[in-house]
């Protein structure tokens, strides 16, 4: 014999509760500190040159006009600035080298070329505004799925084409459902260039100790507590020589995960100057650069779903291959 549970009467301690947020006193009145708030003793700022080509060859650069400028205390390309960082954390397993600030070869509209450490922010705008780059403009490619072509221009020399991942998976008798199915659903998918704006920027301020070879770095990373090993790569500095403070995030919408960018560009003006230097975002550079935002993407995709029906079987269905340029 079946027994019934009688529903809980008491009051639950969470579930249809209002719950206090702990962080919200702090928000509410003005004490939370975010990467904008962070002043050290010789703090400088820091700014970032963009290329406005989609791709191009960096032919050279002259920071002599900027050096020049009063206020200025470091300018950095990308081939001075790999002296001081390593490249940025891969997620692939291809030979595909990711760096802040472009060495040789810039590959989206937006991609830094150079980055300037002055006494304020104001300064090292202008610097970079006195930066002379000469560029051998490339074919570009716009559309993810022509890119895919053997013969397209490829956008990473290492890779012997524009796919970086390939793979195909199969359920059931694919062949046999879509020869016996009802309907057959065939759809190419298109969505825009997309990207998370929150209203605070990514940021961060590094400070490198060269006396006890170690860096502090304040961010507003939501991945501070989970990819430590990742930033100290990028900085050259051992795990246990590596102090991350971690500052409120202005909202992230996923954009806030990483933020390697950031991380060493303030890395690599910090060790180039010996002083602490704080960059954060600004709009143009967040739209442009920031580390979530992907190039536009249209993937094909084909589905065959089986109907139902007294001869045909359920249960088995086809799997599109997907293919993705990077």
């Amino acid at each position: 014999m079946s027994t019934v549970e009688e529903p809980v009467t008491g009051t639950r301690r969470w579930v249809g509760q209002s719950v206090p947020r702990k962080e919200d006193p702090k928000l509410l009145t003005g004490r939370a500190g975010y990467v904008g708030d962070v002043v050290l003793p010789g703090m400088l700022h820091g700014a970032v040159l963009r290329s406005p080509h989609a791709h191009a060859r960096i032919l050279s650069i002259d920071t002599s006009e900027a050096e020049a400028l009063p206020g200025v205390v470091v300018v950095l390309t990308g081939a001075t600035a790999a002296e001081h960082v390593d490249p940025m954390p891969a997620f692939c397993a291809e030979p595909v080298e990711q760096r802040a600030i472009a060495v040789d070869r810039v590959r989206f509209p937006g991609e830094a070329v150079a980055a300037v450490a002055a006494t304020d922010r104001y300064i090292a705008e202008d610097a970079c505004a006195r930066i002379r780059v000469e560029y051998e403009v490339l074919p570009v490619l716009v559309d993810p799925v022509a890119a895919m072509d053997p013969s397209a221009t490829r956008v990473h020399e290492t890779l012997d084409s524009n796919v970086v991942f390939h793979r195909s998976l199969d359920w059931g008798e694919v062949d046999a459902d879509l020869a016996r199915a009802h309907t057959v659903v065939r759809s190419s998918a298109r969505w825009h260039r997309m990207g998370a704006h929150p209203i605070e920027t990514a940021g961060a301020v590094a400070s490198w100790d060269p006396f006890g070879r170690s860096m502090t770095v304040w961010s507003n990373s939501n991945f501070i507590n989970f990819l430590p090993w990742a930033f100290a790569g990028i900085l050259r500095v051992p795990t246990n020589r590596l102090r991350m403070v971690p500052c409120a995030v202005g909202g992230s919408f996923g954009s806030k995960h990483l933020i390697t960018k950031v991380i060493s560009i303030t890395g690599a003006l910090s060790k180039a100057c010996g002083r602490p230097v704080q960059y954060l975002e600004d709009r143009a550079d967040n739209v442009a650069a920031n580390d979530n935002v992907p190039t536009s993407s249209s993937p094909t995709a084909s589905t065959a779903t089986p109907w139902p029906s007294p001869s045909a079987p359920t249960g088995s269905a086809a799997c599109a291959t997907t293919s993705r340029a990077c």
